[in-house]
């Protein structure tokens, strides 16, 4: 008998292409809707930012169970919304859904680890080396290439960008390296890696593991493994 995780914190992890014309409308009309995804109920924490070298942007969100985020996505204000994403401010998306992982928890399958840098002030250029330098070697740890649409990977094998917008904030600079593993074990020896101590002395350091599950429902998009769902305009 499986075991029932619903009640668990979930998360979204995914990403839209904006078209760039309407980027600024887009942000604007976002900014007007964040506070009724606030409201849900079961609301734990969202946030976005540009995935450098890419047209694509990040975004996540959190929820304290399953269910709330399900409803989440049969909320009538939320679905308006989606469709004018798709009608008017995007030309793309992918999203793939996911459950905290304890402490003490060891799986395989797709684990993905958030890690986050709280800060005062942005990167200095000198900074911006290190980090760089320090995920260089990040590839001989068994990193899984980070998927945009299934099968499309962006051109390095992680997302790393500094968050455009979180809520709620925790610190005036937000930084976020998200990274796709085999198993824990593989993201464990990343972490107790010398790249991975450097990146903990820049900054303040939040590190939590997801792995990424099935969809439990039939959505728009959806893979037939269950496993990512995802949409493309017709131009």
């Amino acid at each position: 008998m499986s075991e029932d995780f619903s009640s668990t914190l979930h998360i979204a992890e995914g990403g839209f292409r904006p078209r760039p014309e309407l980027l600024d409308a887009y942000i604007k009309r976002h900014e007007q809707f964040m506070p009724h995804a606030v409201a849900q109920a079961g609301f734990r924490e969202t946030y976005g930012g540009p995935i450098a070298g890419t047209s694509w942007w990040l975004f996540f969100a959190k929820f304290d169970t399953l269910e709330a985020m399900e409803d989440w996505q049969r909320d009538r204000e939320h679905i308006k919304v989606q469709d004018e994403a798709r009608e008017k401010w995007w030309t793309a998306y992918y999203i793939r859904k996911g459950r905290i992982l304890a402490d003490n928890e060891t799986v395989t399958g797709t684990i993905l680890n958030e890690t986050m840098l709280l800060r005062d002030t942005p990167f200095s250029d000198a900074e911006s080396d290190q980090v760089t330098a320090a995920l260089s070697g990040i590839a001989s740890f068994g990193i899984l290439p980070y998927e945009a649409l299934k099968n499309e990977h962006i051109h390095t094998p992680y997302v790393f960008t500094q968050v455009a917008g979180i809520v709620p904030q925790q610190a005036r600079v937000h930084y976020v390296l998200l990274s796709s593993w085999a198993s824990t074990t593989d993201c464990q020896q990343w972490q107790q890696s010398a790249g991975y101590e450097t990146l903990c002395g820049l900054g303040s350091v939040q590190s939590t593991c997801y792995q990424i599950i099935p969809e439990r429902k039939p959505r728009m998009g959806l893979h037939p493994d269950r496993m990512q769902r995802e949409w493309i305009a017709e131009e």
